[in-house]
Order: structure tokens, then sequence, then C-alpha cells
């Protein structure tokens, strides 16, 4: 329950309604295939700021889903991973508009930040490596432990926040399993795994997608930090960016694995968490969970006494097959198409 008399509404199962006169919009701070994103405040919660995502009618329910499904968990509620999650704080759903409502992040997006190194000609801080690294794979290695496959894993995709830590946002075109399975053509393709792509240039409009086809993109996101360049398909040579000049031997040989076109050859999170543990070790580096501890603070619009609506992972399966057979009988428009899964 909400202070006085006031009752948390929910539009979606488990994520509180905010009514739309109860933000202010600010200045555009982003865009992209699924959505616009604001810079805004929260106005009857002491102006708390916020980001408002404005997202196209084809993603709404696959990224509600995505987003209640980490909301809800209790299991792994403690786990250093979800802290690495941009947090949502609730939905506008009634017209005109379909919104979500994020932590702000004051610092803006990765690909941003990288790209002011790239102007001033400095590279990323060897500590901000090391620790936003790790940061991404922990939010990844929660992500995947919720079943959850990202399918965009990109820089403009984690935000910094005002302590410098990194979150990962964006859950438009997620899909919920821990399994191969067969689904259409989405995602940014500088960073987009080849079983993610190649089918669908080859008019084959079914693509094979696991897990392990995020480890592709992180790879593709850790060149980037550590090399401050923004990644684009004409670099590739044998479908893997170019390695700069004095890249350690262990960092090269892991962002070779992270590409190999066999996925099953890819390495899992905790692989790659340990390869930047050993190399931040011989640098010198004391990795830590945080650049600077985040403040203590209680994000508004989680009141501990709302009861939520828990949807089991069988439930929220049956959802997702619901909406593919939707868009397959025309009632929706989008990206998606019809699950299966595969061996």
């Amino acid at each position: 329950m909400m202070a006085g008399n006031e009752t948390t509404r929910y539009s979606y199962p488990g994520i509180p309604e905010i009514p739309q006169d109860d933000v202010e919009f600010g200045k555009e701070i982003g865009r992209g295939g699924t959505s616009y994103v604001f810079q805004g405040i929260w106005k009857t919660k002491d102006d708390f700021p916020v980001a408002i995502k404005h997202l196209h009618r084809n993603v709404q329910e696959i990224e509600f889903i995505a987003l209640k499904m980490i909301k809800d968990d209790k299991e792994n509620k403690h786990k250093i991973g979800k802290t690495f999650i941009a947090h949502i704080l609730g939905l506008i759903t009634k017209p005109p508009l379909t919104c979500i409502v994020l932590e702000y992040a004051e610092n803006g997006s990765l690909l941003e930040y990288l790209s002011q190194k790239r102007k001033q000609q400095q590279p990323l801080e060897h500590d901000k490596f090391f620790t936003w690294t790790r940061q991404g794979a922990l939010a990844m290695q929660y992500l995947h432990e919720c079943k959850i496959i990202h399918r965009d894993i990109k820089s403009a995709n984690f935000v910094i926040t005002d302590k410098y830590n990194l979150k990962l946002c964006d859950f438009g075109i997620s899909r919920i399993t821990d399994q191969t399975i067969t689904t259409t053509f989405a995602g940014s393709i500088p960073w987009m795994a080849p079983e993610s792509h190649d089918e669908a240039f080859s008019l084959n409009t079914d693509i094979e997608v696991s897990p392990r086809s995020d480890i592709y993109s992180y790879g593709v996101v850790i060149w980037e930090m550590w090399t401050c360049r923004k990644p684009e398909v004409s670099m590739k040579v044998n479908g893997m960016y170019p390695i700069v000049e004095g890249t350690p031997p262990k960092l090269k040989d892991m962002l070779h694995s992270c590409w190999e076109v066999d996925r099953k050859k890819r390495p899992s999170i905790p692989d790659i968490l340990q390869t930047m543990e050993d190399l931040s070790v011989t640098k010198g580096i004391e990795v830590k969970d945080f650049i600077e501890m985040p403040n203590d603070r209680k994000l508004p619009g989680n009141d501990d006494d709302a009861e939520y609506e828990t949807l089991k992972y069988s439930d929220v399966a049956m959802q997702l097959r619901k909406f593919g057979d939707r868009l397959v009988d025309g009632e929706v428009e989008g990206i998606f198409g019809v699950w299966g899964i595969i061996d």
C-alpha cells in the first residue's frame, strides 16, 4: 500500500502503474528501433530524476514480461548481478502513451562515454575497464540465470550511473529461454553473432540464438572499452574485429574465443570473469564490484508492502507463445515470430 488510502495500481501484473500527469518529460536522450527515451522527473516523488522510455507498440508486451521477471525475482534478489540491471520504477499504459519509467543514469550510455574518450584521444582508464567489464558480465550472468536472452547487447544499452557504475538496459527484443531457439531477425548488426544475422541475409527469416549469442556481442563491447573504437561491420576480418597493438595475449585470446563462429566454443560468463580478474592482477589493478558505492536510497515505486502477483516461468512462457500466435494471426504488427525450441 502507498501512503494514506491510495492503493498501488497495476496495469500489468506486478509492475506499478504511474499516472501520466505524475511525470514530466524532458529532453530526448536516446532512440532506437523499439523506443524513444526521455529524461524526466517524477513530480509526485519530490521531482525524482527518471528516464522515460516511450515504447513502440510492437515491443510492449515482450519487454514488460522480461522486466516483470526481473522485478519479481525473489530467489536471486540478493545476487550482485541484479544490481547492474537498470531498475524499473513503473509503467505508464493509459492512452495515448505506453512508457517504462526507469532510474535515471546521469552519465549517459557507454557508447556516448567511449565516443567522448575517442574524441579526446584518451583510452578508458584501467580501473573502469576492469570494473565495467565485470559489472556487465555479472548483469548478463543474472539475466541468463533468469532464462532471459537479451539479444541486443551493445554499448548503447549499457548506461553509467552518477557513481560511474555500469547498468544494462533495454529488453525490447529479448527472449525468455535458456535453450537455443528459433526466432526472427532483430538486433544491431555490428554487435550481432553470426547465427543472429547470417541466415537472415540468406533470406531465411528463422534464425537461431542462445545465451552464447549474447557472449559474442559482449565480446564486441569489451573490445569497444579496450580500444574506444566504434565497431563497424567493414572492420571485421574473418568475423573478428582488429586487435590493437599492445593488447595482452590473454585478452586477445578471450576476444577471439567470444567471436567463435561455433557458439559452443565461446566462453561462459565465469570464464570471462576469471580472465578479466587474471588480467587485472597482471596490471596491478584492484577490481572492485563498484567504482563508487551507490547511494543507499530507496527508489520510489518500490513499496515493500505492495503485493506483487507472481507468475511462474511456465506461465510467462505461455504468455510469450500466445503473443507469438497473435503475431502470426495478424493481431499485432511487429518483429517477433513464433517460438520454437530446437536441439
